[in-house]
């Protein structure tokens, strides 16, 4: 059975702006269809992002997890 982990809270926000909708950065980011109106974003790429996720069962199985993160950057390299 398929389960879904899902941002619930903040944990570490260190600079991350939550932008287009909700308030909150995990609102942000808890879509279950891929939503790009609302997003967390912060000016440098160094800062780290941490939320709480929702509950699931433990699989008792270490293999066979998939994790999807969408994410887009802008700006130079430099």
């Amino acid at each position: 059975m398929a389960q879904f982990l899902r941002p619930n809270a903040n944990s570490l926000i260190n600079g991350w702006t939550a932008n287009g909708g909700p308030s909150s950065q995990w609102e942000c980011i808890d879509e279950a269809i891929a939503d790009d109106n609302d997003f967390i974003q912060a000016n440098n790429a160094a800062n780290a992002y941490q939320c709480h996720t929702s509950n699931v069962t433990d699989p008792q199985v270490g293999t066979g997890h998939i994790v999807r993160i969408r994410y887009r950057a802008s700006g130079s390299a430099d």
